[in-house]
């Protein structure tokens, strides 16, 4: 009614809620307005405003200008204003007062004036918009709706009416201002704070910071840099802190859980409010139904006539609700989600710095950081699920008993019995979860050691051997994984069980209650409203059990983390405690400015082991038993000793990187520059591999890169030291990587040098520059009294020393200086005391020019072909291609396939048509109650026991039969590729990146692919089916589904350009965070000696919030599309209610309950399958970066023709010959053999000599089919090399390579790997290199064979023995005794001469201590044979040998 005429005049003065029919219909009370609408936000506003100032008062000023802040003030004060009328009018008119009209109005006008504070306040130190002012004018906006329409209703109060329209819309100006960014303000030191922080609530909840992303996404394609900037809280190091600070503070079981709560409570605890209104609005759904069924089947009154229209607006508020509550509340676990990612990658990567390299041996580290974090993360999305699912199911369960009574105790006994179950088996799904994981460690171990030693693999012609061993660990990762996808089948079936059977077992219980009791019938609006309750008590009660198991495997992984970050750090003392430095003092000469660096100590002693028992870890054998030794400071300390005596050992004692069994170490060096005999190089420029990204100083530079005789490299890179040094420094030679790794510890200027043999891999020209530059009389080392400890092999150095320790077997068998050694040891230095002689020298340009290798040019060319071939890729990242998922399907089967699709089709129409048929039951039982009813309740089973076997079919051929396909199929075509590449891929290829396949790629398409299609495919069914049916009850609905469905298909191309490229992005953006684990882990000693802590984690921070951008971006992304499609389903349940409303006649109560209710599980399932397909399209990715990849990469295959297979004699005699041969790294690179013409005789002793890049190492190559043939031939028996498969090649020579390659495995495995030899000749080959001793007393051959517990030269003897069980005529040498001292060398010279007398030796050498014993030496030079005949002819002409030869003897 329009006025209140007959209206009681107290009505309006009662609480109601309801006004009178006679007074206004449909209606509240103004009382009940002032209360709840008018009263209660200001009030609470009030209340809560306060701690908001305070925060703020803290704050700095954040912006420049007053203008926004004028113009809200203004508003304000235009609000202020009309309150105040409106409340003095509203006292003078009785119609519209009532008794807490005054205290409602002043509640209202006091916040209006507090808004006004926390409106400038915000505005000046705040560089977002208030959220708390734009949330408060929102809530009022919304329920000023009522009173205007109460207001409107009543006659004769227009002024009031005019007042009050006027106050609602300022209020929705003053949402929008307040909302209004401040980014044209802000101060400098804010421009560069993340479009996220500067948005406001509403901008924020609709995601509408993202949608410039999207729009680029659609029209290019996009890159990392153009993702928004991240938002600080979410970077590592303000994650890292807050999680540091927790840990620190959490003691006791749980510490890490612990203190991770701690640490990010608040984002924690935000998420529960939206969260909590989630819940309220999703409950209000049932009510909805029921109401609207039964306004349809009711007679209308003139009470009931508005009804239809607050029914609409009831079904706006509540479907707008739950998409802002559901977008808020993701909004902030995503957020928390991040944050968790961000602090525990970098509280890894911090312990991971604090450990010993002995403690890093595993892949753990890169295993935390990979499949642990991606099972925390998903437990984290989970976590609030599962005490809001416990909340909505227990209040679901109490409507339903009001609607069904008893009957609703079976589907609360099935969903609990299925919780119950759930206990024990995600019980066991932990435990077989943690075995599959180990299994993954041990391949992703092996795969490493695999990829980051390629050369020596393929020059050991290990192709064939090493896809066996992989290929082998993945088939018990895959068996360990079988038992843990079929647990995930029962999971399945027990959180879907609650889904089908509840509603069956309900109706069923309540079809015989109802037989047996005859007086209770089922019908439409109490069918739909049970039905809607029960998705309401089993969907929650699915999620509950889904994230059990979940947060198990989570807490279990959160357990390895804790245990990872609890094992004990190195312990070491502080350099300064004993050893003082002295600032950075003098200048070297007066073109370089450098520091003294004098180290004191109060003994004049550096180091002192006192009675010290030493082992390399705790469970290995003891090395030193007593050892008594001190070093002295500011000297020259050489160390000597056979191999296996334990230099490498003693020296890694002295930095604290073994363990001490008894006695102590006095003064462990913490700081010190240190270089391993294996040089640790990182894939980064030669710049920053010497600098480390510490201050920069071009003369010191300068006088580095000269005194480590690197000038002549860097002229001929291109890039100069801008030149990339590739994975593990594939691109720089042997010789070059240890100049590098040298020049690090001289840039470093630190007072203490520690140097592991890192002479071994270079010429005698360039020892003699480099030796004279640092230890000469007026070396570097020497002015400056760096304390230098140098252990080695080359004898030639001692006299330098100004103490000599010579170990042996693990004991010091003499000690002292030069003089006195070679008083009492004449044998030991006899290598060393020839005469002493000037450098006859060669020229300036010989000494200093260094030959362009053609790394350099097949570098940059290879560059160019990868930025094409990523080009050509990018395109396939924007748009997808359906070729990807035809590559798919045929690894996981047709036939397979075909039945998997079949079974999700009976799933989804069972599924859905039983709905249909409950309306058929409900429509009977109206008209003749309970008749027939074993007929519905048969074909009701009949429909359940369909659906639960085709659910529980199709998952067990998915997560067992497919994906066991799929996993085994594209994990071999991938090993295959990598396995198959040449050399030149891995000199330019980034070892994170090819570790990344073999891990995330592989994880995606081992579960997250199979089980994402499952969902989509699932989805779409389901949603097809309930379209269908919604169109057939619905009628006039099926008008609007051409449209919904255009908007959907806009709406998934517009997002899925973006999304796509986003989660390439996310994929490839955590690449360079894997590498940087590895480098990290490979080269921990040095950084922790250098002092590089601070600046690794601040790079490994940087990388970790590269990989950030896309992840958090991925997340919000995905949130946008569930926003719309609620937005979407909330207009389909608009529009069915108002169809509904405005055709009552047309629809029946039953139809009208079937759309409903199936729109209510629409909703569900259209978002399950819009995401799951965007998260398919984007989880295809692995696929199609693995097929891409098996396309792409290049493969050392013949192309030109088939090879065939060797005879099996083949080769017989061992003759080699080069005719007119050019060869290069790649058909496109500069050759690195220029016209090589060369005949090797059967049984030929011949060497290869040559400076550094002189091309040595590529003759070998070339002779190996490593590297291309630009021209000519190389012949080995008569038979043309290129007419032979490449490997077949390899497996038929013995081969030595410079770095000694062996996997995780045992002894025997490693010295036969092709499983030619018997046991015995094994043994042999052992005892022939000395080493039979020490490995009977670990095991024998079946012992497990750890390379890093054995020296550099001890694996040298190792390989010597390998190739002695290699049957072939023909031995090649690549520096095979550059590690090894001059008596190991001697040994491995005597077996070469006597087991290899009647072969073909060919060896590249460096040492030419027993070049006699060859008969023939070729000097290379820039890629050209300079000379080759006798040595004993060569060295009596002016030759470019002579020159080599008497460098080599130069002592001094």
């Amino acid at each position: 009614m329009s006025s209140n005429t007959t209206c009681p005049g107290s009505a309006d003065n009662q609480f109601g809620p309801r006004v009178p029919v006679s007074c206004r219909e449909f209606d509240f009370t103004l009382l009940f307005e002032d209360v709840f609408f008018g009263a209660v936000p200001p009030a609470v506003f009030i209340l809560l405003i306060g701690s908001r100032l305070r925060f703020l008062q803290s704050s700095t000023i954040k912006v420049t200008s007053h203008k926004l802040a004028v113009i809200k003030l203004s508003s304000l004060a235009l609000l202020f204003t009309l309150q105040v009328l409106f409340t003095a009018f509203q006292s003078q008119t009785p119609s519209v007062h009532t008794k807490l009209s005054t205290t409602s109005g002043v509640l209202g006008i006091i916040a209006t004036f507090a808004a006004g504070v926390l409106s400038y306040v915000e505005d000046q130190r705040s560089f977002k918009p208030s959220d708390t002012l734009v949330i408060y004018f929102s809530i009022l906006a919304l329920l000023y709706l009522p009173r205007l329409r109460s207001l409107w209703a009543i006659s004769s109060v227009g002024v009031c009416q005019g007042l009050w329209t006027a106050i609602f819309v300022v209020t929705i100006g003053l949402v929008l201002l307040e909302s209004a960014t401040k980014s044209r303000f802000l101060r400098p030191v804010y421009l560069k704070v993340s479009s996220e922080q500067v948005c406001g609530f509403w901008a924020r909840s609709f995601f509408a910071w993202v949608l410039p992303l999207f729009s680029t996404g659609y029209s290019t394609v996009i890159s990392v840099s153009d993702i928004p900037q991240l938002d600080y809280d979410l970077q590592g190091n303000a994650a890292s802190e807050k999680l540091r600070k927790a840990w620190t503070e959490s003691k006791g079981p749980y510490r890490l859980l612990r203190a991770l709560f701690r640490a990010y409570s608040w984002p924690i605890l935000s998420a529960i409010i939206p969260r909590v209104a989630l819940i309220a609005f999703t409950l209000c759904q049932p009510f909805l139904i029921a109401a609207t069924i039964n306004w349809i089947g009711s007679e209308v009154t003139t009470e009931t006539e508005k009804y239809g229209q607050g029914l609409v607006g009831a079904y706006v508020i509540v479907y707008f609700g739950m998409a802002i509550s559901t977008a808020v509340y993701y909004q902030r676990i995503n957020r928390l989600v991040a944050i968790t990612r961000a602090g525990l990658i970098s509280i890894i990567y911090e312990k991971t710095t604090s450990l010993k390299a002995n403690d890093l041996k595993d892949a753990k580290a890169l295993t935390l950081i990979g499949t642990d974090m991606e099972r925390i993360m998903t437990a984290v999305r989970n976590m609030h699920e599962s005490w809001a699912s416990i909340v909505q199911a227990g209040v679901a369960i109490w409507l339903l008993e009001r609607q069904i009574y008893v009957a609703c105790v079976v589907p609360t006994v099935i969903s609990l019995a299925c919780v119950y179950l759930t206990g024990p088996v995600s019980a066991r799904t932990t435990v077989a979860q943690k075995a599959w994981i180990e299994q993954i460690q041990k391949r992703l171990a092996v795969t490493s050691t695999i990829l980051g030693n390629m050369k020596a693999a393929q020059m050991l012609g290990l192709k064939g051997v090493l896809f066996k061993v992989v290929d082998e660990l993945r088939e018990l990762e895959l068996s360990e994984s079988s038992r843990f996808r079929k647990l995930l089948v029962i999971v399945s079936g027990l959180s879907n069980v609650p889904l089908y059977l509840a509603p069956y077992a309900m109706f069923l219980t309540y079809g015989i209650i109802a037989m047996v009791g005859k007086n209770q019938t089922l019908l439409a609006a109490q069918a739909f409203a049970s039905v809607s309750l029960i998705s309401l008590v089993t969907t929650p009660l699915l999620i509950f059990v889904q994230s059990i198991p979940n947060i198990r495997q989570a807490s279990g992984c959160v357990e390895r983390i804790q245990e990872f970050c609890q094992k004990d750090n190195l312990v070491s003392q502080d350099t300064d405690s004993a050893i003082s430095i002295d600032g950075h003092g003098d200048t070297l000469d007066e073109a370089t400015e450098m520091s003294s660096m004098n180290v004191r100590n109060s003994n004049g002693q550096l180091v002192t082991f006192k009675n010290t028992r030493i082992s390399w870890s705790k469970d290995s054998e003891v090395v030193f038993e007593g050892l008594d030794l001190t070093i002295p400071t500011n000297k020259v300390t050489m160390i000597v000793g056979p191999v296996g005596s334990g230099k490498s050992l003693l020296l890694e004692s002295i930095i604290g990187e073994t363990t001490i069994r008894q006695g102590g170490i006095d003064n462990i060096l913490s700081r010190a520059a240190y270089c391993p005999q294996t040089p640790w190089i990182i894939n980064s420029t030669i710049l920053h591999n010497i600098t480390g990204g510490t201050d920069f100083d071009q003369k010191w530079y300068d006088f580095t890169i000269s005194s480590c005789a690197l000038q002549g490299d860097l002229e001929n890179f291109k890039a100069g030291d801008q030149y990339k040094a590739g994975s593990d420094g594939n691109s720089l030679s042997g010789g070059q990587k240890q100049r590098v790794a040298l020049a690090r510890a001289v840039y470093s200027r630190l007072p203490v040098v520690i140097l592991d043999d890192v002479f071994s891999g270079l010429d005698a020209n360039t020892i003699n520059s480099v030796v004279e530059s640092l230890f000469g009389q007026h070396g570097y080392f020497r002015k400056y009294r760096t304390s230098v400890i140098l252990a080695t092999h080359n004898l030639n150095l001692l006299h330098y020393a100004d103490k000599i320790i010579v170990l042996n077997d693990g004991k010091i068998v003499d000690d002292g200086s030069y003089t006195d050694i070679l008083a009492r040891n004449m044998e030991l230095i006899a290598a060393s005391t020839s005469t002493k002689e000037d450098n006859p020298g060669l020229s300036s340009e010989e000494i200093s020019s260094k030959p362009k290798t053609d790394e350099t040019n097949a570098h940059a060319k290879d560059r160019a072909n990868e930025i094409l071939q990523d080009n050509s890729f990018e395109l396939l990242r924007q748009n997808g291609t359906w070729d990807v998922y035809k590559y798919y399907m045929k690894r996981a089967g047709p036939y397979v396939s075909t039945a998997f699709f079949g079974m999700l089709a009976i799933q989804a129409f069972t599924a859905q048509y039983a709905t249909v048929w409950l309306q058929n039951w409900s429509s009977e039982n109206k008209k003749h109650p309970n008749s027939r009813i074993s007929m519905y309740l048969g074909i009701y089973s009949l429909l359940f026991a369909s659906t639960f076997i085709s659910l529980i079919v199709s998952r067990w051929l998915l997560l067992v039969v497919i994906i066991t396909n799929t996993a085994r199929g594209l994990h071999t075509e991938l090993l295959k590729a990598t396995l198959g590449a040449p050399i030149s891929f891995f000199q330019k290829a980034d070892k994170g990146s090819l570790v990344n396949r073999f891990s995330q790629d592989i994880n995606l398409i081992d579960m997250q692919l199979p089980i994402y299609a499952t969902n989509f495919l699932e989805g779409t069914a389901m949603c097809i089916v309930i379209l269908i049916i919604i169109c057939v009850m619905g009628k006039y609905l099926a008008i609007s589904v051409p449209f919904i469905a255009i908007v959907l298909w806009a709406v998934q191309l517009y997002y899925l350009r973006t999304s796509r490229q986003v989660r390439l992005l996310d994929i490839d953006a955590k690449a360079p965070l894997y590498s940087q684990f590895m480098e990290t882990v490979s080269g921990i000693s040095i950084i922790r000696t250098m002092n590089w802590q601070t600046q690794f984690q601040s790079w490994c921070e940087e990388l970790l919030n590269h990989s950030q951008k896309p992840l958090y971006m991925l997340f919000c992304i995905q949130q946008w599309l569930k926003l719309i499609l609620d937005l979407i389903v909330m207009a389909m349940a608009v529009i069915i209610v108002a169809t509904a409303t405005a055709l009552r006649d047309q629809i029946s109560p039953g139809a009208a309950g079937v759309a409903l209710t199936l729109v209510l599980m629409f909703n569900e399932h259209l978002t399950n399958a819009i995401q799951t397909w965007t998260l398919t399209e984007i989880s295809i990715g692995a696929v199609a970066r693995i097929q891409r990849f098996a396309i792409d990469t290049p493969s050392e295959e013949r192309r030109m023709c088939h090879p065939t297979p060797p005879r099996h004699e083949w080769p017989l005699e061992g003759t080699i010959r080069f005719e007119n041969t050019t060869a290069s790294y790649s058909q496109d690179a500069a050759p690195v053999l220029k016209g090589l013409s060369l005949a090797i005789k059967s049984g030929e002793k011949f060497a290869i000599c040559g400076q550094s890049g002189s091309g040595k190492t590529s003759l070998i190559l070339s002779l190996l089919q490593m590297i291309d043939l630009q021209s000519g031939r190389i012949f080995i028996d008569q038979v043309d090399l290129a007419s032979l498969d490449r490997n077949d090649i390899r497996n038929r020579l013995s081969v030595i390579p410079q770095e000694p390659f062996f996997i995780p495995g045992t002894l025997k495995f490693n010295l036969d790997p092709q499983n030619r030899s018997s046991d015995e000749c094994i043994e042999s080959s052992i005892k022939k290199v000395g080493l039979w001793a020490r490995v009977e007393a670990n095991g024998g051959l079946a012992m497990a064979f750890t390379a890093s517990d054995w020296s550099v030269g001890e694996r040298q003897l190792f390989a010597l023995a390998r190739a002695l069980n290699t049957q072939s005529p023909i031995l090649i040498l690549d520096e095979a005794t550059s590690s090894v001292d001059y008596e190991t060398e001697t040994i491995m010279q005597e077996i070469i001469d006597k087991e290899f007398s009647a072969k073909t030796v060919v060896a590249v050498v460096h040492r030419l201590r027993f070049i006699d014993k060859y008969d023939r030496v070729a000097v290379m030079k820039n890629g050209e044979l300079v000379e080759c005949d006798s040595p004993r002819t060569l060295l009596k002409t002016d030759s470019k040998f002579q020159k080599l030869h008497d460098a080599a003897k130069m002592n001094r």
